[in-house]
């Protein structure tokens, strides 16, 4: 099987359904996002009307608490619980008619009242009251589905006692307390609202009059709404349920007094479908987004793997020992800028083994690996951090898995190419480390020197305060001096024109005032410190620590080697080299360099 069937397949089979899957997850979304609209629109609805049923209710229960709080039938009350048999006549007349006038105005919203004393004999009566059962006027009987029978206690209040001398009874029609327009009201055509009673387990309320009086259990139980046993236990909230074969969402608001809920419902079928059309339409646009990229990730990776291919191809000549292999066409990319650093690299492979044939000496072959090293390296090491970048997109999901073969591939030649460039430098041998007394002042204002040309053309000044008292040191003057002149370049590329290089040693402790090093301790002991601090925007915050990481650069044409090689050099003579954390009083970056001195190192041998 071809690779190209393979990635075929693997679109196929990792592709698609991945992106089905992804397709009914947005579908999903959607109807949740529809549920939880019809759940805010309903909630709101169920607010407003139990707002207005609580209004009139209050609005009620105040009319018939004046029937029970007012002095007269305090008097009438308080005659009868006493040991005198109660009022005379004419008293009783006086409040009889008291309480008549005031039915006139209290009893609008009341069919009838009655009160009793404590006993529970019947004292007075207000309203269309009749002996035996007592009707509405649409024929039905008191405490039928169109009333609701409301008691309330009569406290003794004229003689502060507050014991209760009697019972006010009312009937309230259900119409006067539920207010037709709120509950009506409903978020589309399909929605409705029903009041629930939840101390008496009654529905007061549905725009179905069969269901009024239907106990809790037959409408919220199985065969209704199929909720479980105290969906309303919060003061408020939303719920789901089928009625009929229609799922519709719902909100309820739960009252104290009265004890009863308000409920809002809406149909989601009957919203459903826009919210289809546009997961639909999502859909095909990520499948168009999709089969874009992979189209266009296809034929990148297949240029990709076709060229090195052929370049492994020609490093393994290379290695059989053929200097003339054909090479794919160099371009300006990564590919094609290590096929052309390749082809440097052969031909000075031959040039330098004809060198190394004519005068026999293994300098040449040294000056060929500092021409190339740099030319070679980058643009493999280039593509191999972002082949590994695309690993890692899918590893996390964010490419097409199908891809992980061809990546997988491309990793692989880049491996064996740098096995051979590995090869090929190797045959260099570093020279061992010096260990001769160096003036580490000398070191800087050579490398300072050098830089004088560049810094001239920058028109940058220097900054030199030279403050160590000891600055011998152990170690490779060269090495030395390439380090520093590292750090000044660096430096110095980072400082606009006209900006100030400053360069400080000290003595032990730290150079100034200013933070401490990267790990906040104070070294101790006899040491030379130096600093170096440019004027240039500074380092971010997510790149400090990687800085010192070969290859890593952030300028637009950088190697990556400067600050490692720098690096490296001061451990191998026992230092350090670090950058100091960002300080905002302070621009550009500061970078410190701890050497031990020369007495410390020989007291130590």
């Amino acid at each position: 099987m071809t690779l190209r069937t393979k990635f075929l397949a693997l679109f196929l089979f990792l592709g698609v359904l991945p992106l089905l899957g992804l397709g009914a997850w947005s579908y999903v979304q959607s109807t949740r996002a529809l549920e939880d609209l019809l759940a805010t629109r309903t909630l709101a609805i169920a607010r407003r009307a139990a707002a207005a049923v609580a209004h009139r209710y209050a609005l009620s229960i105040s009319d018939l608490q004046f029937l029970a709080d007012n002095a007269e039938t305090q008097r009438l009350l308080a005659a009868g619980a006493g040991s005198g048999g109660g009022l005379p006549d004419s008293d009783r007349l006086q409040v009889e008619s008291f309480l008549d006038d005031a039915w006139e105005t209290v009893g609008l919203s009341w069919r009838w009242a009655e009160l009793r004393s404590s006993s529970g004999e019947l004292t007075y009566r207000l309203g269309t009251a009749a002996r035996g059962t007592i009707f509405d006027q649409e024929g039905g009987p008191v405490g039928g589905p169109t009333e609701l029978l409301v008691t309330r206690p009569i406290l003794d209040l004229e003689r502060g006692t507050y014991v209760e001398i009697g019972t006010v009874r009312g009937s309230l029609p259900l119409q006067e307390v539920l207010p037709r327009s709120e509950l009506a009201a409903g978020f589309g055509e399909a929605g409705y609202s029903v009041v629930i009673d939840r101390d008496r387990g009654e529905v007061l309320y549905h725009p179905r009059r069969v269901a009024l009086r239907q106990t809790l259990p037959s409408l919220l139980g199985r065969g209704g709404w199929d909720l479980g046993p105290e969906p309303f236990s919060a003061p408020e909230g939303a719920f789901s349920y089928s009625e009929r074969g229609v799922d519709r969402v719902a909100s309820f608001v739960s009252l104290a007094d009265p004890p009863w809920t308000v409920v809002s419902s809406e149909s989601l079928q009957e919203f459903v479908a826009p919210f289809a059309r546009t997961g639909l339409f999502s859909l095909l646009v990520v499948l168009l987004v999709t089969a874009t990229i992979s189209v266009a990730f296809i034929l990148l990776t297949r240029r990709a793997t076709d060229s090195l291919a052929r370049l492994t191809d020609a490093a393994d000549k290379v290695a059989g020992g053929n200097f003339d292999p054909p090479l794919p066409p160099g371009g300006s990319d990564e590919v094609g800028r290590l096929s052309s650093a390749f082809g440097m690299m052969v031909g000075q492979v031959q040039a330098t083994l004809r060198r190394i044939e004519e005068s026999r000496h293994m300098s040449a072959i040294g000056e060929f690996t500092a021409q190339l090293s740099h030319e070679i390296r980058n643009p493999l090491t280039s593509i191999k951090l972002n082949l590994q970048r695309l690993h890692r997109g899918v590893e996390g999901s964010r490419i097409p898995r199908e891809y992980a073969g061809a990546v997988r591939i491309c990793l692989r030649e880049v491996k064996r190419l740098d096995g051979t460039v590995r090869g090929v430098l190797s045959m260099v041998r570093t020279r061992p480390l010096r260990r001769d007394p160096v003036s580490v002042h000398a070191v800087i204002r050579a490398a300072l020197e050098v830089l004088t040309p560049q810094l001239e053309d920058q028109a940058m000044g220097v900054d030199a305060e030279m403050a160590a008292r000891d600055d011998t040191v152990l170690g490779d003057r060269e090495q030395l001096e390439g380090a520093f002149l590292n750090l000044f370049l660096n430096a110095a590329e980072a400082t606009s024109e006209g900006g100030t290089l400053r360069v400080a040693t000290a003595s032990g402790g730290a150079v100034d005032s200013g933070p401490g090093t990267e790990d906040g301790s104070a070294p101790i002991g006899r040491e030379i410190r130096v600093e170096v601090t440019d004027d240039g925007p500074g380092v971010p915050e997510e790149l400090r620590d990687r800085i010192f990481d070969p290859f890593f650069t952030a300028k637009e044409g950088g190697t990556g080697f400067g600050l490692p090689l720098a690096a490296r050099v001061m451990e191998e003579h026992s230092g350090t080299l670090t950058l100091r954390p960002a300080d905002a009083s302070k621009p550009g970056a500061t970078f410190e360099i701890v050497l031990p001195l020369a007495q410390v190192e020989a007291d130590q041998r």
